[in-house]
């Protein structure tokens, strides 16, 4: 459809980040993990730096989910390797967050699919997993379609190349 487009932003360009994780409406699958025990998280510009020079040096993958009809941002995903056996093993943690006000337009359902793309033919990953809970039936039911199954033992969605 090319709907949208995945942009890494440079350091100078987190301020829609700031935004995306500070938006409640957005952030509101996240309640009791966020600041406070709430579901948003509040970061100042140099926590955001701070946030991304550390992301960055462990090898993780993040960009924008632009939507090309007028390059506005309208979420975010990530891949990102939490030990430091993930990588080398071939398997990658994701992440597809699109904004409240931009759900339901099949902009994560493309930026999925755009990631994907990137975890095997640019990373070399053999299996994608994330850690979506059962109840989120929407996001259950993307990630479905585009061939992730729950493992049971390990409680995540999973995609095997």
């Amino acid at each position: 459809m090319n709907l949208v487009r995945l942009y890494v932003p440079t350091a100078n360009e987190l301020a829609y980040r700031r935004f995306l994780i500070g938006d409640e409406e957005t952030m509101s699958y996240n309640q009791g993990y966020g600041d406070n025990g709430g579901c948003t998280y509040a970061q100042t510009e140099e926590e955001a730096l701070r946030w991304w020079d550390y992301w960055n040096s462990k090898g993780n993958c993040y960009a924008y989910v632009v939507r090309n009809a007028d390059n506005k941002p309208v979420g975010e995903v990530s891949i990102h390797f939490p030990d430091d056996h993930s990588r080398e093993n071939g398997f990658g943690w994701i992440e597809v967050l699109i904004e409240a006000a931009e759900r339901n337009k099949g902009y994560g359902e493309e930026a999925l699919k755009l990631l994907i793309d990137y975890a095997w033919n640019k990373l070399g990953l053999n299996k994608l997993l994330d850690d979506i809970p059962v109840d989120r039936e929407g996001s259950v039911r993307l990630f479905e379609r585009l061939g992730f199954r729950r493992n049971e033992l390990m409680n995540v969605m999973e995609l095997e190349r």
